[in-house]
């Protein structure tokens, strides 16, 4: 009995760390998606920046994001104008967000790239103030949102 026991905790050590490193580093052979904002069209993008371990705030500022896209920017949305974009800057490749955009922590960051290759971007730095008041986040949000596209498409 015990030996059967113990191989089927050898069995799942072994299947849990092999899920973990794909879960880490991905399916192998997968070939790289070109970024959105190298996308024709520019669009603008709504970079939602973690890291691997989200926290409970974390998930609500995603949720209220994602939210407040759906009802207010439907349209820009769906026309592709418009994309949220989960980067989980502890994968290979990503790390250059936190610098990028000089955060230190989960953060939503407006981003576009003219067609002369012109960046522009704001860090919506009072998303962890109001996390937990999805009204005020989605109505915040929502303000810079009108803001940006305004400055970034005159």
């Amino acid at each position: 009995m015990k030996r059967i026991l113990g191989s089927i905790l050898l069995i799942f050590a072994v299947f849990s760390l092999g899920y973990a490193g794909w879960l880490t580093w991905g399916k192998p052979g997968t070939p790289p998606v070109l970024p959105l904002e190298y996308r024709d069209g520019n669009p603008v993008l709504v970079y939602f920046i973690h890291g691997r371990a989200k926290c409970p705030t974390c998930d609500l500022i995603l949720a209220h994001t994602r939210s407040a896209l759906e009802t207010s920017f439907s349209e820009e949305t769906g026309n592709g104008s418009l994309a949220l974009v989960p980067v989980d800057v502890e994968k290979p490749g990503n790390e250059h967000f936190m610098e990028d955009f000089a955060l230190f922590t989960t953060s939503v960051v407006l981003f576009s790239r003219n067609t002369a290759g012109q960046e522009h971007w704001k860090n919506l730095s009072r998303a962890w103030e109001l996390a937990e008041d999805g009204e005020s986040f989605k109505a915040y949000f929502t303000g810079e949102l009108r803001r940006f596209l305004q400055e970034v498409r005159p």
